[in-house]
């Protein structure tokens, strides 16, 4: 009788988790679901699906030729957007670290390809001048802009405006510019 007083202890819960064990289970799939849930919205910002599916229904259903507004800004759907083949990099020193730090920065210049279909050529021709503004721009920028998000956000928009300036007698416009590498050291 003492031997199977023994085996129900060995064995009490067949067939079933132990609490213990059930929880930190249904944690690892509540987290497994929210990185996924977070990975795909990712994925529909940085594709920009969320962005033109409005324009592709607007053109569906005939909304193509509407315009609003003084006509100077473009709707999506008009654009197709591209960057520029060959990426600007530059390595600088930042501001006020006496040459003890710095940013490596790397961008494209992102436009309307089929408005400025000589974009490539005129870039080609400006590259030494597009380059001197951004190292210009780039070495000016002190530590506390280039270590924040609002900040690059704001040398970009420096940078772009700066390009626009230069490119304006060319008769090209730079939509944007996309940092696509940002080190600072």
């Amino acid at each position: 009788m003492a031997a199977k007083e023994e085996r129900k202890e060995e064995v009490p819960h067949e067939g079933k988790p132990a609490k213990g064990r059930l929880l930190p289970m249904v944690a690892a799939v509540v987290a497994i679901v929210v990185l996924q849930a977070g990975l795909a919205v990712g994925v529909v910002r940085w594709l920009r699906v969320s962005d033109h599916a409005p324009a592709k229904a607007a053109v569906e259903h005939g909304a193509e030729g509407e315009e609003e507004g003084d006509g100077e800004e473009e709707k999506p759907s008009g654009r197709k957007l591209g960057c520029a083949k060959t990426p600007v990099s530059k390595t600088v020193s930042v501001s006020g670290s006496q040459g003890k730090r710095y940013l490596k920065a790397t961008f494209c210049l992102e436009y309307d390809q089929k408005k400025y279909q000589e974009f490539e050529k005129i870039a080609q021709e400006q590259a030494m001048r597009i380059e001197a503004a951004s190292q210009k721009i780039l070495s000016s920028a002190p530590m506390e802009q280039v270590m924040s998000p609002a900040g690059q956000d704001s040398i970009s928009t420096r940078l772009k405006d700066e390009f626009n300036a230069l490119l304006k007698h060319d008769k090209v416009k730079v939509n944007a510019v996309l940092i696509t590498e940002w080190l600072v050291q």
